[in-house]
């Protein structure tokens, strides 16, 4: 298992409007031969770049997450709670991470 911690984005997967600067810790699990490959972690919203979006109306729906070292997979918030307002949110990804 690997854990990767920097700075990134998310962004909507369709338009690829970016929604937020992000600081995230991955617990990330590689492909291999035998298994597909799995990933998790939480993210702290650093900064929205739209005041009107908020990470509570996107519990549930797919993200795209872009990673500081050039790669990035969609992800679906599982958990978070507003309070502290940098409280982490939980996320799993769905899909490869590439």
């Amino acid at each position: 298992m690997e854990i990767i911690r920097g700075q990134g984005r998310l962004t909507h997967p369709e338009t690829r409007e970016g929604l937020a600067k992000v600081s995230y810790v991955i617990n990330n699990r590689p492909p291999t031969n035998m298994r597909l490959g799995e990933w998790s972690g939480n993210l702290v919203v650093r900064r929205k770049y739209n005041q009107s979006w908020d990470l509570f109306n996107e519990l549930g729906n797919d993200m795209k997450l872009e990673l500081d070292d050039g790669r990035s997979g969609k992800i679906i918030v599982t958990n978070w709670s507003p309070v502290p307002s940098d409280s982490p949110a939980r996320f799993v990804g769905n899909g490869a991470l590439e």
